[in-house]
Formats: C-alpha cells, structure tokens, sequence
C-alpha cells in the first residue's frame, strides 16, 4: 500500500510520499483487505476513484476511461432518421445514434427516447432540438424531465420560444440535478404551428441529448 506522511522541514511540513505513488491503483476497492475511514483508492476496472467510509468503498470522481465501464459520460444524436413532431402534441424526443455510451447510462424506449441513470448522484444534463420551419408559426418548447411521464411537474429545465413565423428554430437547454439511482430522464418537445414539423438531422449533434455523472450524492 502506498503511504505518506507529512514531514517537518523547517519550519514547513511537506509530503513525503514512501513509495510512487500515493493513492493505491487496484483492479477493484475489495482487493485491500483492511481499508481504513477516509482511504482513496484509484480503481481500474471502473475509472473511478473510491474513498471508504468506514462501512463501504463509494466512487467520488472519475479519472477517465475509454471504456463503457470507464466512461461516465454519454451523448446520443438524432442524425439517421428525422423525427416528426405533430402538432400540439407533447411529444418525446428520439436519440437513435449513441456517440458515447457508459454502462451508467441505458437508453430504451422507441428510437432511445428515454435514459436510465443507473448511478446516484450529482448529473449534468443538457438537450438541443432543431425544427424546421413552418409556415403556421406559433411556439416552440424543450425540456428535461424525470420519470418518463409528460407531468409538468417534474420538469427538470426547459426554453421556449414564441411567435417564430416560418423560420427555422434551434432550442438548447441543460441542469444540474441530483438524483437516485435508476432515475429516467426523457426530453420532450412541443410545437402548435397547426401541423406536422419535422426535426432538422442537418446540424450535426445539434439534435442531442449528453448526460454526465459528477460526483456521488
């Protein structure tokens, strides 16, 4: 096990570290054995590094992977198909194409309109949409919502935009939430222009929806 110890010099202490490295690089927290309250460890299989409570080991911050099991990060895109929004209807976005997939992040649902975050914590959420123009004008909307239901309620963040005529419009939103694990995010959508609008795929990842684990709770 690595160890350090602070070590007067002068009149200053200053870390002395007994070996390379200070913080334990493990496959896994259960392979040290006796674990003392306040220890961090640097775990590979997860990209994570742990700190131990005294009753069990809890990731605290990622370190970075290149791995679903490392990551802790996903993006999904509407680029493939374009989806059709009718009109004065809530309806859920679609995120068909993942970008970068995490084994914290299940997409489900038709087309992945729907994202269980399977570790607690603290997210970053952000959701983009671009629609078309419609001659009929009237208003846009986006949102972020937990439970996977259209219940205003639990609407985490959301933008919108009124009187927008034919053009063309681009929405953008994002929160910093905390939540449980196996919480469900949805991104919803709204326009009342009289008709059928369909999302523009020609802006990249315009069309998005990122999701990013922080911290633990």
């Amino acid at each position: 096990m690595a160890l350090t110890a602070e070590v007067l010099t002068g009149s200053k202490f200053r870390a002395s570290t007994f070996n390379s490295s200070s913080i334990p690089v493990v496959a896994s927290p259960s392979d040290i054995a006796v674990p003392f309250t306040g220890q961090i460890v640097h775990s590979t299989s997860d990209g994570l590094l742990h700190r131990w409570t005294g009753a069990a080991w809890v990731g605290i911050a990622a370190v970075g992977g290149s791995t679903a099991a490392t990551m802790h990060e996903a993006r999904y895109h509407q680029i493939a198909s374009a989806q059709s929004v009718s009109t004065a209807t809530d309806t859920r976005v679609k995120f068909e194409q993942g970008i970068t997939t995490c084994n914290d992040v299940t997409a489900s649902g038709v087309g992945n309109n729907a994202f269980t975050l399977v570790r607690d914590g603290v997210w970053h959420l952000t959701a983009g949409i671009r629609l078309l123009g419609n001659a009929g004008g009237g208003e846009r909307h986006l949102w972020i919502e937990t439970g996977g239901g259209f219940v205003t309620a639990n609407r985490i963040v959301g933008t919108a935009i009124a009187n927008v005529g034919s053009a063309p419009v681009t929405l953008c939103c994002a929160s910093t939430i905390r939540v449980i694990a196996n919480t469900v995010i949805t991104i919803g959508t709204f326009q009342n222009s009289g008709g059928p609008i369909a999302v523009d795929i020609g802006f990249g990842g315009t069309c998005h929806v990122a999701l990013t684990w922080l911290r633990p709770l």
